[in-house]
């Protein structure tokens, strides 16, 4: 019992040092922490990166597995046996794929992908009882920004 609680004690020792290097190889933004709001805000600034950085991770391990199965059967060999499971799903994606979704994008092409292409849209919201001054304010908003959308 109590060399299995020093197992676990050690392993999440090893997890919380793991994560510290990572915060530290990949900082979020570069500005110091003021106040409780700040913080807060840089907290999720971490948890998004680290989620969009596992998400990557993953990409990359389909990319891969479909690359190979890609030159298997362009080779007429065999499938490998580690992509033997997954092949019906992956075989629909890569059925399904063009040239732009074909390579993985990165989480920083992520936000600029489809600038350019897609106009953006804007949406100008107000709080639930807004006054009639605010009421106005925001349909002169909603006119001077072009393909925006208001709602409330």
């Amino acid at each position: 019992h109590n060399t299995e609680h020093r197992t676990q004690h050690t392993i999440a020792c090893i997890r919380q040092h793991q994560f510290q290097q990572l915060f530290q190889q990949y900082p979020p933004t570069d500005m110091p922490p003021i106040d409780a709001a700040s913080r807060r805000r840089q907290t999720r600034l971490r948890r998004e990166y680290m989620y969009r950085k596992s998400l990557e991770g993953r990409e990359k391990v389909a990319y891969e597995q479909k690359r190979v199965i890609r030159e298997a059967l362009a080779a007429g060999k065999p499938l490998p046996t580690e992509v033997r499971a997954s092949y019906d799903r992956l075989k629909q994606e890569i059925d399904a794929e063009d040239a732009a979704t074909e390579r993985p994008k990165d989480h920083i092409d992520d936000e600029y992908g489809d600038a350019g292409l897609i106009e953006p849209r804007v949406c100008v919201t107000t709080a639930r009882e807004p006054s009639s001054r605010l009421k106005q304010f925001v349909k002169e908003v909603k006119l001077l920004i072009p393909n925006s959308v208001r709602i409330n």
